[in-house]
């Protein structure tokens, strides 16, 4: 019977806790609700508050507590857009260089660091398979030069009527033949790294030199270099690396939803870690096609010149796309505008009464070099404090904590 009466018992208790239950449930929006509206009352209470609020401050605690001001002047603000990006160099201003074939390095004229310009030698290589296309090319060019004479001297005995035709043909024919192999040679001498130039003399001398020297294809920076004297290289060797350092690309990823305010062209402030406190000026080159799967972020790419060589590639780097520019937005020192819960603050000296500074609530933009925009709450012509304004809130507290004792 006892057993009975408990379960009943139990069952009751946990029948009023569900009652209860669903009944908070029930009402949980309408009491969230409450507590929004609750907040913002409280928010519009301390404003109202402390909106206009004056402090008095005799001269010599204003010396003490070192009171400064600006005067509020429209100026310049820039809404930006910020993300990480890392510093690249551009493809089109890098070279790899390296020979066709096997060959022995007998002549170093760069080394890493050094600025070469485009066309000047870097290193010379011996290579036998050099020194066979050049003779190839020598006993084509010969057999080139008597097949012509061949050839011309059957033509004037064909017009004359006094050589027979087939000869004529047959003569043509094996001169077409050893200008297509003259041909083919000079071709591979060019795949082999000899230059118009040095062709051009062999044409002359007919001499052979297995010899060949590696140009710059570009001008930039030697940023890497595995020559060394008497090493083979083969077709997989790379012997430098050169790369042209005076624009450099910085590739950044941005989300989608900030796609729609991204344009080609828009300035671009760059800082990086080596330099704090520095900033470089650039701009979108180019922006990508397609969306990333995983992060669903696009890349944003800046072009940005690098005349003093600060920056190197394979940093990361800070981006602040420009937005929105707006030429004459009222502006204060940032250090001017104070936190004081869920609103912001500021002190303005009274121009009639000087030893009265008078509390406002502002409403604020974006920060641009140190400055921040008010949207509300401050006139241009207005003078803020920018030091002393944190002794000021403390003041006003004081006084505000006093009157309300006293009532």
């Amino acid at each position: 019977m006892n057993k009975k009466i408990g379960t009943i018992i139990i069952i009751g208790l946990f029948g009023f806790l569900s009652i209860n239950c669903s009944k908070n449930t029930h009402h949980s929006p309408r009491h969230n609700e409450k507590n929004t509206r609750g907040e913002t009352r409280r928010k519009l209470s301390k404003k109202e508050s402390l909106e206009n609020k004056v402090i008095h401050l005799d001269r010599e605690t204003e010396n003490q507590v070192g009171i400064e001001t600006v005067v509020v002047r429209p100026g310049l603000v820039k809404s930006t857009l910020q993300a990480m990006g890392k510093v690249l160099a551009p493809n089109n201003r890098k070279a790899l260089i390296g020979f066709a074939c096997s060959a022995r390095i007998e002549n170093l004229h760069a080394a890493v660091g050094n600025w070469v310009e485009k066309g000047q030698p870097l290193v010379t290589l011996v290579c036998e398979e050099v020194g066979n296309a050049q003779s190839d090319f020598v006993k084509a060019l010969t057999d080139c030069e008597l097949a012509k004479l061949d050839f011309d001297r059957e033509e004037r005995l064909f017009k004359k009527d006094i050589g027979a035709k087939k000869e004529f043909l047959e003569t043509k024919a094996k001169y077409d033949i050893a200008r297509a192999n003259l041909n083919a040679a000079e071709k591979k001498l060019y795949v082999l790294g000899l230059s118009q130039e040095q062709i051009e003399k062999i044409l002359k001398t007919k001499n052979v030199n297995p010899h060949v020297t590696l140009k710059a294809p570009i001008s930039g920076r030697v940023v890497n270099n595995n020559a060394v004297l008497g090493a083979v290289v083969d077709s997989a060797t790379e012997i430098m690396t050169i790369i042209d350092l005076t624009d450099l690309w910085i590739d950044a990823e941005i989300f989608e939803k900030d796609l729609s305010k991204v344009k080609l062209n828009q300035e671009v402030s760059i800082s990086v870690p080596a330099y704090p406190g520095e900033t470089f000026s650039g701009k979108i080159h180019y922006i990508g096609d397609i969306v990333n799967p995983e992060t669903r972020t696009i890349t944003v790419r800046t072009k940005v010149e690098n005349r003093n060589f600060k920056l190197k590639p394979g940093m990361f780097a800070d981006i602040k796309i420009s937005l929105n520019r707006k030429e004459s937005a009222v502006i204060v020192p940032k250090q001017a505008v104070l936190d004081d819960g869920e609103i912001k603050i500021l002190f303005v000296r009274d121009t009639t009464e000087p030893d009265h500074y008078i509390c406002r609530v502002v409403e604020v933009g974006v920060e641009y070099n140190g400055d921040i925009e008010i949207l509300s709450g401050l006139a241009p012509g207005e003078q803020v404090v920018i030091e002393g304004n944190y002794q000021l809130k403390s003041r006003l507290h004081e006084d505000t904590l006093k009157g309300a004792h006293l009532h």
